[in-house]
């Protein structure tokens, strides 16, 4: 999965889905995560078979999403991040 950003509160998550969603080819999705004791909301991109797929839809993002600083994450590290 490719990790575009983490926001507080739901509505900053539904802004950036309206304002960008639109420009991406792969489907955007939502988890939540805590993370010392606050609740927290990770946008993703994508679900790629393979880290090789997920770095090239990374690098394909428009070029302002680029200032979020997207990553790539497995789906074992974002289970992690749900779990804690």
């Amino acid at each position: 999965m490719v990790h575009i950003a983490t926001v507080s509160n739901k509505q900053d998550l539904y802004k950036f889905s309206e304002r960008y969603g639109r420009y991406l080819k792969e489907d955007l999705s939502y988890l939540p995560l805590q993370s010392g004791g606050s609740q927290h909301f990770a946008l993703v991109y994508g679900n790629f078979a393979t880290r090789s797929e997920a770095k090239t839809a990374l690098y394909r993002l428009p070029r302002y999403l680029g200032g979020r600083q997207p990553s790539i994450e497995s789906m074992q590290t974002i289970q992690r991040h749900i779990s804690e």
